[in-house]
């Protein structure tokens, strides 16, 4: 009688660390974004020579953040840095692995990523990687791009039944149908009777599954299920023997294969075939011969392993294609018998990652897999039986003695972690520093069947690629402001009499900080105010690395105003200033003053006090004298000559281009081209993508004086463009936002 319950085996009785660690599931339902994500803040951190990088403003599938986007520039073959959205550059995520994230092509660094893209008409491609993979649905097969040519395989699919008297019974080609597709792979349900096939993609692998769910029918004269595949290979290529095999007493081969180009150079490897059930019995696992005959490959699966009386369903059954990539390929070995099974030793690999510029670190991330192999032991390499350390200058993780990383499953697969925080154990002593780097190692070790000494090709492994370790860190901040390092506060006090303690409670960056305060040149870490002198008071705080950052500070006591809002607008090349009371006590007039350096300001105006609840003031600055930043502020003086400050508002400018506008920006697609035509001449507008393509390009005659050009962009999608109006002597140029 079949059991139909799952067995839970304890194989080891050291301390384990679960819950961060699992099985892989593959995502075989659908695709992930790649439309790029571009912002003003991205646009600033990435010189415009990158703008045409086909990955500007996409994360990479294996990114260690969500909220943030890439310094695309900055790319290494093995490290990477991001920047937190919203926070302008003070918080930095540095990234490296174990192998390579990029690779070069046509002069710039590409990620290497084996997630699927749908090209359309039922065929995918996962094009980013030393031999490509794909999918074609219609044509119900999959590959590899090699050498200008395609390797195909799953071609063809067939089951049979091998009959105890030699005699063949054919269930006929596998049933396409029914599936589901995502970008790591697809599974075809009942491509025969009960059985599925699911075909999933990893870094220069693809792996079949043959998931029997149930017992197949009339197996009582079946010796064997042969799974047949139409291999078909480059030209000049040959499949050959690989270098692990075993012959039952029948003279069937165990042991994986080797396909060879033209000069004999291993291009893809076909590993054992292993099959396993859900018992988590290791007994019930089974190794499974091929013959390669006629440019088939056939997989025969005995029926009495299937009709066991302990075999518990479904059944899988796992052939693996393996590329031999040029920079991707390789793996991190495991010690067979070491410290995860109680003993000495382990196979340690190391990796530097370097430390985010001027930085105190915040925060250290793993990511981490590794794969269980049925394949080279007699019996199928359980993910339970292996495990790993990670070891940085702060210690170990886990942290507990005797613990370790891993799946606790009796199953072969993929184990798999990603975003692990172990900053207590890992990064908490790292500390502060202008520049440098942290090396971590990684230690792993496993207890099963060593088929290739200590750390040599045995059946757990850590392909490379998929160890990466990430820094976060946080430049200075005052204030608490993590968007710019410049924070402001607003202290609302009870009464004007008495003393305010100012403190700009710097953090991060690199200690120790130097002060210089606007409160008589002081250079204290705090001051002390009377509370009448409402400010704004400003200081200067600077790390050891010079990084400087500015803290405001404006005191609110009791005067004449409450204030509804205060605001600031770009109108053109002018600035429109609005405000609104919502109560003025004996207050007397408004003093408006401006500044271009957000420190020193000067009075430009004074406007008299309404005197009434729920007031509305406009003012328009005309003589702004064009800086890339104004700053503004309101001061109310009451009829005691007591003063009360706004918080300070904040207009950007591009003083590069002083006379061309888009209005109104951003846009649907129409907007007008404003500009004052310095004479009357030929002249060229032209709009590109952020990809570099022009999409728009018109020759013009304009007469001297300020033009208003109409521009309709009919089907533009959405994004950041560059408007260009080039002149017989130079282009003006300015960014166009597409929402």
């Amino acid at each position: 009688m079949k059991r139909l319950l799952l067995l839970q085996i304890s194989l080891f009785s050291l301390t384990l660390s679960f819950g961060q660690m699992a099985p892989k599931e593959f995502n075989l339902t659908s695709f992930r974004s790649r439309t790029p994500k571009i912002s003003e803040e991205l646009l600033k951190a990435v010189p415009a020579d990158f703008y045409d990088h086909p990955e500007f403003g996409v994360l990479p599938y294996n990114a260690p953040c969500t909220d943030c986007y890439e310094l695309i520039h900055k790319r290494t073959d093995s490290t990477r840095l991001f920047i937190a959205e919203g926070t302008g550059g003070t918080e930095f995520y540095s990234q490296a692995v174990y192998g390579i994230f990029h690779y070069p092509k046509n002069g710039r660094m590409i990620s290497i990523d084996p997630l699927l893209l749908s090209i359309g008409g039922g065929y995918y491609e996962s094009p980013n990687q030393a031999a490509p993979t794909f999918l074609d649905i219609n044509e119900q097969l999959t590959g590899f791009k090699t050498d200008n040519q395609l390797f195909r395989f799953n071609n063809n699919l067939s089951l049979t039944f091998v009959l105890n008297d030699g005699t063949l019974q054919s269930l006929g080609a596998a049933d396409w149908t029914n599936y589901t597709v995502g970008e790591e792979g697809i599974r075809i349900i009942n491509a025969w009777d009960g059985i599925d096939i699911q075909i999933l993609y990893s870094l220069d692998q693809i792996k079949t599954n043959y998931i029997l769910n149930q017992e197949p029918a009339n197996l009582e004269n079946v010796k064997y299920l042969r799974f047949s595949d139409d291999i078909l290979l480059p030209v000049g290529y040959s499949m050959q023997t690989g270098d692990t095999e075993f012959f039952d007493n029948e003279g069937n081969r165990f042991g994986n294969y080797s396909i060879r180009n033209a000069a004999n150079e291993e291009k893809f490897t076909i590993s054992k075939a292993f099959g396993y059930d859900n018992s988590g019995l290791k007994e019930r696992s089974a190794s499974f011969h091929y013959e390669w005959s006629d440019q088939t490959l056939s997989l025969f699966v005995p029926s009495d392993w299937m009709t066991a009386d302990d075999a518990v369903y479904p059944l899988v059954i796992d052939p693996l294609v393996s590329s031999v990539a040029t920079f991707s390929a390789g793996w991190m070995s495991f010690r067979y018998n070491g410290a995860w099974c109680g003993a000495a030793g382990s196979c340690n690999y190391n990796l530097t990652v370097p430390r985010p510029a001027n930085s105190t670190i915040t925060g250290t991330i793993l990511d981490a897999q590794y794969q269980s192999l049925s394949g080279y032991c007699f019996f199928a390499c359980y993910m339970a039986e292996g495990a790993f350390k990670v070891v940085s200058p702060c210690g170990i993780a886990p942290a507990a003695t005797g613990s370790f990383w891993n799946c606790n499953t009796s199953a072969p697969g993929t184990c798999t972690g990603a975003g692990i925080d172990v900053f207590p154990e890992l990064g908490a002593c790292l500390g502060s520093a202008c520049s440098g780097n942290v090396n971590f190692q990684i230690q792993n070790s496993y207890c099963y069947c060593s088929s290739g000494g200590n750390c040599g090709n045995n059946c757990q492994y850590m392909p490379n690629n998929t160890w990466s370790m990430t820094l976060r860190g946080s430049t200075l901040e005052t204030l608490g402001n993590t968007a710019t390092g410049n924070g402001t506060q607003s202290i609302i006090v009870a009464s004007c009499s008495g003393n305010t303690i100012l403190n700009p409670a710097a953090q991060n960056g690199v200690p120790g900080y130097s002060y210089l305060w606007s409160v008589g040149g002081q250079t204290t870490s705090t001051v002390t105010v009377p509370s009448i002198s409402t400010g704004p008071h400003t200081v200067q705080v600077t790390d050891a690395c010079g990084v400087t950052r500015t803290a405001t500070f404006v005191i609110v006591c009791p005067l004449a105003v409450e204030y509804i809002y205060f605001k600031a607008e770009k109108i053109n090349r002018n600035v429109m200033l609005q405000w609104q009371t919502g109560s003025e006590k004996n207050n007397d007039h408004f003093r408006i003053e401006r500044s271009f350096d957000g420190t020193n300001f000067e009075a430009i105006a004074s406007i008299p006090s309404k005197g009434s609840d729920g007031s509305t003031y406009l003012y328009t600055d005309y003589d702004v004298q064009q800086r890339e930043n104004v700053y503004y502020r309101i001061v109310n003086v009451d009829n005691e000559k007591q003063e009360e400050f706004t918080d300070i508002q904040v207009i950007h400018f591009d003083p590069d281009n002083p006379d061309l506008m888009l209005v109104p920006n951003p846009n649907g697609g129409d907007f007008k081209v404003v500009y004052n035509v310095p004479y009357t001449s030929i002249f060229t507008l032209e709009v590109t993508s952020a990809a570099g393509r022009v999409i728009l390009r018109r020759e013009l005659e304009l007469e001297k004086g300020r033009v208003q050009i109409p521009v309709t962009l009919t089907g533009a999608a959405k994004g950041v463009y560059t408007v260009r109006l080039i002149t017989q002597n130079q282009a003006f140029t300015e960014k166009l936002v597409i929402e």
